[in-house]
């Protein structure tokens, strides 16, 4: 593998890339409360509707506290920034932005923690970063249940490695251990433009859904199939068909992504 590829890969570890994103760039109207949960339900593949209709802040929050969702941003500010929404709207800018998967999984335990889940250290954001410069991650929320892990990665083929939470390379997704102990378990993923983790304000939208969604004890299948296809170059496929159900649930007709 050559020494860009590796790059490539590890660039996901490091940072998540906040590059321009190739999109459609079409404006969606703002979301009604009814769109808002239909959001929320779909999880983290919806994030680019809230972002790229321009859905302020409070009235996600109002849409929350109105349907029957659990965690509302009211709750991810104040649990997760020690900020109270009411401050810091409209922008949503506390200057607390996360820059990589290690940060974004301690502000999403501090929510979890919040809301009285007991094991909320196994849940972590982990990130593939192969088309970071076409401007799309790959992002998934997983339950690892162990805070010591030895793996082997599977793209990078290099030697074995012990990791801990203090390790970045430790927020990526292991189907797998060395001993081939299955190790992580998967509760939401999407393929992510860049520009819609760009600003605090979309990264508490998100930390709100995934929190969400771990508190409903859900789960997403397909993941690793998409990694697969993503890690080789075809996440066009993959954000192809995940926008196809996605606009739907969000209640547009089209969706947003060109190719």
């Amino acid at each position: 593998m050559g020494k860009n590829r590796v790059r490539s890969f590890l660039g996901v570890v490091f940072t998540v890339v906040l590059c321009a994103c190739p999109v459609n760039t079409l404006q969606f109207p703002v979301m009604v409360p009814g769109q808002i949960a239909g959001a929320f339900g779909q999880g983290a593949s919806a994030l680019p509707y809230l972002v790229y209709s321009k859905t302020d802040l409070k009235k996600i929050d109002e849409a929350c506290k109105t349907t029957s969702i659990g965690v509302s941003l009211e709750d991810t500010y104040r649990a997760a920034y020690g900020k109270k929404l009411e401050d810091v709207l409209p922008s949503g800018e506390t200057g607390q932005a996360f820059h990589t998967m290690q940060e974004a999984s301690l502000y999403l335990q501090k929510v979890l923690k919040d809301k009285g889940e007991p094991r909320a250290g196994d849940y972590i954001f982990t990130s593939l970063n192969t088309a970071g410069d076409k401007g799309y991650i790959l992002l998934a929320v997983v339950r690892r249940p162990r805070q010591a892990i030895t793996v082997t990665d599977k793209y990078e083929q290099g030697p074995q490695r012990n990791l801990t939470p203090k390790d970045l390379r430790f927020f990526r997704a292991y189907q797998y251990d060395t001993d081939k102990n299955r190790l992580d378990g998967i509760v939401d993923w999407a393929g992510i433009p860049n520009d819609c983790l760009s600003s605090q304000s979309a990264q508490a939208i998100l930390l709100t859904i995934t929190a969400n969604k771990i508190l409903g004890r859900e789960t997403k299948e397909g993941y690793w199939s998409a990694e697969e296809l993503w890690a080789g170059g075809h996440y066009l496929k993959v954000m192809d068909a995940q926008d196809e159900k996605t606009c739907v649930a969000c209640g547009y007709k089209d969706g947003f992504f060109s190719r």
